[in-house]
């Protein structure tokens, strides 16, 4: 009976043990969790019947835990941030409090495929002029499918939808929260006004880089130069055809007459005061146009800036070079007949050549001095207008109704095509105009050796704006 009792004591022992240690034992319902690149939250249970900590054995700050201690069975929320170029592996250990047990959660966020990122400062010029003026704007265009950052010179702002923000070269205070897409034209595109937070008041220009990085691995993007021209200096911001030139000023913020001279004759170094004397003058808030140019030729923009005193000259001058598109084998739509009613719709039937795959086109009044316009100062304004433009799709006819110019039925137009270029979607060379008044269509090209010269307003070609079409095929 004795040795009975004793077994009966020996088992129930045993049994004691084992249960005391499944109630200290401890498991995780998932052993992987794994995120796609933009982050997000995800789940999984503790069961234990003792405490517990979590200890994040990898180092990456962009871990948020729910809770890192406890006791008992608990649910975990784990929130990775988003922007990954590259895939990482984070470890979780889960233990309790004697050390007894443990569990290991892995962590992996997926990292964008190298081939496919797309983080770049799409601005056509990587060299960015501004003003010499407090809070002359600008702006800059980001084409990207994942969360970036600016950095920058302090003397430059970026509005942020809301405020304008300082930029800092050591902090990010710009940011976009781009999510991954498609490589092939379907990525996120930034348009950001920036400006100069104060006045340049020195002599020479202040100079900076504006950087784009991703947000998380701060792997930098693109670059772009950017510079704040001094109180008197001058430079020239051309658009070049095959026959015309146009350009607007940018100029340091005591310039108030700005002399310049336009051709093929290159100075090098030194030019003539008295030479200098005989130049045109212009204004700086003017947009200037060189007309009757020579295909495929250099040319060359000298200036150099006044005060309101007539001074300031130290014999210093800038020189802009640009070289006139050749005007063979251009992408050109030709207007072959146009039909209107009084309704104010009109018909225009067009026949593009073998290298147009686009083209631009604008409908003015033949009476407007618009209509009168050298192709520079037309193709000035449609170029800086071209980013938020109507596009339609066409067979061989298509349908457009005036917005801002009301007209009667037998009023004459003036019709401006300007094309695209297949695949690199390079603008032509050359405009083709069709007037309704006279029938006419063909492209305009030179007829003197000697340049002509005509300027306007910007704020007088505003108002066109919504008159420009994209048409494509």
């Amino acid at each position: 009976m004795k040795k009975l009792l004793f077994l009966f004591l020996a088992v129930t022992l045993l049994t004691a043990c084992d249960e005391k240690a499944t109630d200290d034992s401890l498991s995780v319902s998932k052993d992987l969790l794994e995120f796609k690149p933009e982050g997000g939250t995800q789940e999984f249970q503790i069961f234990s019947n003792t405490g517990w900590k979590i200890i994040v054995a990898d180092e990456n700050s962009e871990v948020y835990l729910s809770a890192t201690s406890g006791h008992g069975n608990t649910t975990i929320s784990v929130t990775l941030s988003g922007g990954r170029l590259t895939e990482t592996t984070t470890r979780l250990i889960v233990r309790s409090d004697d050390g007894a047990s443990l569990k290991n959660v892995k962590l992996i966020q997926h990292g964008y495929s190298g081939n496919n990122v797309v983080l770049n400062i799409s601005n056509v010029d990587k060299y960015l002029i501004m003003n010499g003026t407090a809070y002359s704007e600008d702006s800059l265009t980001i084409h990207t499918n994942v969360p970036w950052q600016l950095k920058g010179p302090e003397w430059i702002e970026v509005y942020n939808g809301k405020e304008w923000v300082k930029l800092s070269m050591e902090h990010a205070n710009i940011t976009g929260n781009a999510t991954m897409k498609s490589a092939s034209g379907q990525n996120d595109t930034y348009d950001l006004k920036i400006r100069c937070a104060s006045e340049n008041a020195d002599e020479e220009d202040r100079n900076g880089a504006i950087i784009l990085e991703s947000t998380y691995t701060k792997d930098k993007g693109d670059e772009i130069t950017v510079s704040q021209l001094g109180r008197l200096r001058v430079n020239a911001d051309a658009l070049v055809l095959a026959h015309d030139m146009a350009w607007a000023w940018k100029y340091g913020k005591d310039v108030a007459t700005i002399k310049y001279r336009v051709g093929t004759q290159s100075y090098q170094n030194f030019i003539t005061e008295d030479e200098m004397k005989n130049w045109a003058t212009a204004q700086p808030d003017l947009i200037c146009c060189t007309y009757n140019l020579k295909a495929s030729t250099a040319y060359f923009i000298y200036a150099y800036g006044l005060d309101a005193a007539g001074g300031g000259f130290n014999g210093t001058w800038e020189a802009a070079g640009c070289i006139t598109q050749s005007d063979v084998n251009q992408p050109l739509t030709y207007i072959t007949a146009v039909y209107y009613n009084d309704k104010g719709d009109i018909g225009i039937v067009f026949d593009q050549n073998e290298y147009s795959a686009a083209f631009f086109t604008l409908a003015v009044p033949s009476s407007s001095d618009y209509a009168y316009y050298p192709d520079g100062l037309l193709a000035w304004y449609f170029y800086k207008n071209l980013h938020d433009v109507t596009t339609t799709s066409y067979f061989t006819m298509y349908s457009y109704r005036t917005m801002i110019f009301p007209f009667n039925y037998n009023q004459h137009m003036q019709f401006i095509s300007w094309s695209l270029a297949p695949e690199t979607y390079t603008l032509s060379g050359l405009l083709e105009r069709y007037d309704t008044s006279r029938k006419l269509s063909a492209p305009s090209y030179v007829t003197s050796d000697e340049p002509k010269y005509q300027s306007t307003s910007l704020d007088q070609l505003e108002e066109l704006k919504k008159s420009v079409i994209l048409v494509k095929k």
